[in-house]
């Protein structure tokens, strides 16, 4: 997906746009939301967010060892929001991480929020989880990790129908009669007959 630099500082405008409206009506929101902004990781906190966004520019190699770049794609970017559940019981606990393992098999999209930024269309890729002593014994901190799904809209063309000069392959060419074919009598000598030369 190439962009230019008004359709990206576009993209990056509503995104900070969308946040500072969740900041001015909800306050500061952290979390994992879905498409219509209803939060679906209940976690205690949000205790880390990372991100990562990189394009890959081609190139190829000319004479004398240089090299000609031509192109710019944007990769989708990649993100961890890592969560903590401490509170509530064993049951409590063991629900999150089944929400967690229901979310991580779907394939629905979700939309990230933090206070500066909103990121659409991401899916769980993965998820990992850690109780360390340190920490309490009780308290999981869940790493959620998300990538950007690029959707894409598929445009059928409408081939006219009177042109059927333009065939795909041979085999898809019409049958042409050529006018009537007489069969003829072939002779029909065994093999004995012929190495006898009747």
């Amino acid at each position: 997906m190439n962009l230019s630099l008004s359709q990206a500082a576009s993209n990056a405008l509503i995104n900070f746009g969308g946040a500072m409206l969740i900041d001015l009506v909800f306050g500061h929101q952290w979390g994992v939301f879905d498409q219509y902004g209803f939060p679906l990781v209940l976690a205690d906190n949000v205790t880390k967010v990372g991100y990562n966004n990189s394009s890959k520019v081609s190139s190829a190699p000319l004479e004398n060892g240089t090299f000609a770049h031509y192109n710019k794609v944007a990769n989708p970017y990649n993100m961890t929001v890592q969560m903590t559940k401490g509170s509530g019981g064993v049951f409590e606990r063991g629900a999150f991480l089944a929400q967690i393992e229901a979310l991580a098999n779907s394939i629905d999209l979700f939309t990230i929020i933090t206070p500066e930024s909103i990121y659409r269309n991401c899916n769980i890729t993965g998820y990992d989880y850690t109780r360390e002593a340190n920490d309490g014994a009780r308290l999981l901190k869940v790493n959620i990790h998300f990538e950007q799904i690029r959707e894409v809209t598929v445009q059928y063309v409408k081939k006219d129908v009177a042109d059927t000069s333009a065939a795909q392959s041979p085999d898809a060419q019409n049958q042409v009669n050529n006018g009537q074919t007489q069969a003829t009598k072939g002779e029909n000598k065994s093999i004995l007959a012929t190495m006898a030369g009747k």
